[in-house]
């Protein structure tokens, strides 16, 4: 297994080490993300929100998550790579690194060694774990240690150690396609995600919280995050639920504070 990965050549990351290759791109394809706003065609628009399912749900969540990490499912090889190609558009590096990263999460949930417990902060939970750190950037030892059946999968380590491929062929056809318009709104699917996943992060944070006071200010944060991605999709109902989750959050709250034991009654929202 460590001779399969050792063509990753990974060491692991110091615990304040910045990973800048990681910030530097992440922070361009935000700046594209809002770019993208002075090149609006109702032809990218609906790009980015193809390429948003096709990402996120498609790659993500039947792909890394559901198959390959927690094998819930089986499918042919050529259905599995497909799903891991996909995956790789969502700016979430590699099957190795991401399967690896939510085994140890799913091993140590909201513990020590939990690599992006909401224990540690929202900003954490959302960010700083993929920006600082060895979370997202384990050595080869501990990979081939939690991700042995990939390790034996010639096309996952290829796909993880060259998982910007697919990215770049794509933005390739879509300026071929439409210009900048389509590219920078290929970019935008990103912001989108990275909103949904700032409002789970602070939702997630919320249950492992005992102050009250704070309660409030993350479902507040949570629901302007949510109101944001609404603004760009209306009609997603997964966002939608989770909107409503925080406004129904924020009147129990309110509700709590106004009767006798308020803090215990926050607790329990």
């Amino acid at each position: 297994m460590a001779i399969d990965l050792e063509v990753l050549d990974r060491k692991a990351a110091a615990d304040d080490e910045i990973n800048w290759v990681t910030a530097i791109f992440m922070g361009l394809f935000h700046v594209g993300a809002i770019a993208a706003l002075f090149f609006f065609t109702w032809k990218a628009f609906l790009v980015s929100m193809f390429l948003w399912w096709v990402s996120g749900s498609l790659g993500i969540g039947m792909g890394y998550h559901r198959l390959l990490t927690h094998r819930g499912y089986k499918t042919p090889k050529w259905v599995e790579y497909v799903l891991t190609t996909c995956a790789t558009l969502a700016l979430e590096g590699g099957p190795i690194f991401w399967v690896a990263t939510h085994r140890i999460h799913h091993q140590h949930s909201d513990q020590e060694g939990d690599p992006h417990s909401p224990r540690d902060g929202k900003w954490w939970a959302h960010m700083g774990w993929i920006l600082t750190g060895k979370s997202m950037h384990h050595d080869t030892t501990t990979l081939a240690r939690y991700v042995p059946d990939l390790a034996k999968d010639k096309f996952h380590v290829w796909i993880t150690k060259y998982h910007y491929v697919p990215m770049i062929v794509l933005g390739v056809v879509l300026f071929a396609i439409g210009g900048l318009p389509f590219l920078l709104w290929g970019a935008r699917s990103a912001m989108k995600q990275r909103l949904e996943a700032a409002a789970d992060s602070v939702i997630a944070e919320y249950r492992n919280n005992d102050a009250p006071a704070v309660y409030e200010a993350q479902w507040k944060d949570a629901k302007e995050d949510l109101g944001r991605a609404l603004e760009i999709d209306p009609d997603d109902r997964g966002i939608k639920g989770r909107y409503r989750l925080c406004e129904a959050h924020l009147e129990r709250i309110a509700a709590a504070r106004a009767r006798p034991n308020a803090r215990q009654k926050l607790l329990n929202c």
